[in-house]
């Protein structure tokens, strides 16, 4: 990925159904891990379907991306 000035960056990204808080944090210290032993520019992402109130504020607080994708439609 790269951001508007050309320079690259990672995305690391923890996927669940639900997110939940240890997701967001798994996904910061994973970008932290990863920024680290690079150097380049990591952004932490969690992706699901749904994310609970604890982990949307904590995402929003530490600055975590969520991604919403859609849930598979039913095969009823």
């Amino acid at each position: 990925m790269q951001n508007d000035a050309g320079q690259s960056a990672y995305v690391v990204a923890k996927i669940s159904v639900t997110v939940q808080e240890p997701d967001v944090i798994r996904a910061l210290t994973r970008a932290g891990i990863l920024n680290r032993s690079t150097g380049q520019t990591t952004i932490p992402a969690v992706i699901g379907t749904d994310i609970d109130d604890d982990a949307r504020l904590s995402a929003r607080q530490q600055e975590v991306t969520f991604i919403a994708i859609a849930s598979p439609p039913d095969d009823d």
